[in-house]
């Protein structure tokens, strides 16, 4: 079966090594010449590692490094920038997701998406002696304490929430962070509602609070790629509504990654890529949305976030001068974890997730 990949992402990198292994042939578009990488890691640019260092190895697959304008869906092709046409008995669309951006025009402004992105903030920070980072979810804070340590250069992060990370963290653990982040010498500005940027970098929170900066790194989100999929009559939500075969409203038109939608949901990480990879074309296999999850661990810094608190949970809390750990119970069953400082305990947490614990388990957890 010929089979068509638009995008080069981890799941698309993904599924096509298994699809090749089955037998089928494979191309992939990119108008990225750099991929395959990992997205998730372009920021150890910034510690000093080489694209090569984060590349995806590549595999037999036929790659056209132009970009895809068009899908006919009656012909079964996609037409390219330069108006060549390639056909697909089956066509997967990779697209990923964009940046959310602040409506203005200021070239100190950026946001990072790509490998490019990081390249320019390098040469950015050369002549910079202070930046600000508008958003304090997981990319946010990973570019703050990279670029922290990488140049030395006070930072500060900017949120408008009332604690970072406050959709994977309580209160208290979002504070214990920002304590952390600020014992390293980041700043962190919560409650900032929206914003205001003058074009000098002047940074105006909704209370009137004011920051100059030199560089202003956005980390405010992500939406969905749709638009090759909206153009061709494929039904679109926030993102490329799928089933759970991660098939399309086309029989033969799949979506996977960040630009897909299952039941309502576009998860956008990296773990739920990598199974859509796994079951998309593949018989018998179907997509499970998996429990929450995230995680910040850098060298400086690591936060932990798994499950979803109940209503009815019970916070158990393990804390050592470095580190503070949250177990939440419900009965014996762990419903979520948190962690700041420590990584230690998460890969057993993960395992004993939305289960009830063993008394040796609650003994390793330190929780009697």
């Amino acid at each position: 079966m010929n089979i068509v990949i638009i995008g080069y992402s981890v799941a698309a990198a993904t599924a096509s090594k298994r699809l090749i292994k089955e037998g089928h042939n494979v191309t992939i578009i990119s108008k990225e010449i750099e991929a395959p990488y990992y997205r998730a890691r372009i920021l150890e640019l910034l510690e000093g590692k080489s694209l090569a260092d984060i590349k995806i190895a590549a595999d037999s697959a036929n790659v056209i490094n132009k970009a895809a304008i068009k899908i006919d869906r009656d012909k079964h092709q996609v037409v390219l920038d330069d108006n060549s046409l390639v056909d697909y008995d089956k066509l997967i669309l990779a697209v990923g997701s964009n940046a959310n951006k602040l409506p203005i025009n200021n070239s100190k402004v950026i946001a990072i998406r790509t490998v490019k992105d990081v390249e320019v903030l390098m040469s950015m920070l050369k002549n910079a002696n202070s930046v600000a980072v508008l958003g304090g979810g997981l990319l946010g804070l990973e570019a703050a304490v990279k670029i922290h340590d990488a140049s030395g250069i006070r930072v500060s992060v900017i949120d408008r929430s009332e604690w970072v990370l406050s959709r994977q963290f309580g209160k208290e653990e979002g504070e214990y962070l920002a304590k952390r982040l600020s014992e390293m010498g980041i700043d962190v500005l919560t409650q900032a509602g929206n914003v205001t940027v003058e074009d000098g970098l002047e940074i105006t929170l909704q209370d009137g609070r004011k920051l100059m900066c030199d560089i202003l790194v956005t980390s405010i989100g992500v939406k969905p790629e749709v638009q090759l999929a909206k153009d061709c009559g494929l039904n679109i939500n926030r993102g490329i509504v799928v089933d759970n075969t991660l098939k399309t409203n086309d029989d033969d038109i799949y979506a996977i990654g960040d630009c897909a939608e299952v039941e309502g949901k576009t998860p956008c990480m990296v773990s739920s890529a990598l199974d859509m990879a796994r079951c998309v074309l593949n018989p018998g296999k179907t997509y499970k949305t998996a429990s929450p999850s995230a995680v910040l661990k850098i060298s400086s810094l690591e936060a932990v976030s798994l499950g979803s608190a109940t209503e009815n949970g019970v916070r158990h809390v393990v804390e050592t001068p470095t580190s503070r750990e949250v177990f939440v119970l419900d009965g014996d069953v762990l419903s979520a974890y948190y962690a700041v400082g420590t990584s230690k305990n998460m890969v057993n947490a993960k395992l004993a997730l939305s289960k009830p614990l063993t008394e040796k388990q609650k003994s390793d957890f330190g929780l009697i």
